[in-house]
């Protein structure tokens, strides 16, 4: 009698895990960017959420499954401390603009994932195809850390 009742428990303990399993696996995964509003200076753009909203229509349909939302209409100036006081709350966007004047400590924090093992491991990524003072922006320490959305070169 005892036999029956723990191959129970686990008969029941293993329906109820994968059932719990699957059910994880219907949530959407949800990715948030975070940007700011306008351009880095201050001029206005007139397609900068065109492009944005491109991107992630593509990048959901070849990731069935995931969402991704952007925060948006933070303003230039305010969106250091908008960004800081998310990583403070624990909720940070997954990916996110970050502005020059922010960028080491960012990255001298851990706030930033090193992007160099991601870039070898797409082929169809092609690193030299920014311009080389713009890519070492984003640079610290011999990791690329950020990769540039505008570029005025001059």
């Amino acid at each position: 009698m005892k036999e029956w009742f723990i191959r129970g428990c686990v008969i029941v303990s293993s329906v109820l895990l994968y059932v719990l399993f699957w059910y994880n696996t219907l949530k959407p995964i949800e990715l948030t960017v975070g940007v700011y509003a306008g351009s880095y200076w201050g001029t206005s753009v007139g397609n900068m959420y065109q492009v944005l909203d491109k991107a992630i229509r593509i990048y959901e349909e070849e990731h069935p499954g995931v969402k991704v939302r952007y925060v948006s209409g933070i303003g230039k100036d305010d969106y250091s401390e908008w960004l800081a006081e998310q990583f403070m709350k624990g909720s940070g966007p997954d990916l996110f603009f970050v502005l020059p004047e922010d960028f080491s400590l960012l990255a001298y924090t851990g706030a930033l994932y090193p992007l160099d093992d991601t870039i070898r491991q797409d082929e169809a990524f092609d690193l030299s195809c920014y311009y080389e003072a713009c890519k070492k922006a984003g640079q610290m320490a011999g990791r690329q850390y950020a990769l540039p959305y505008e570029s005025v070169p001059t």
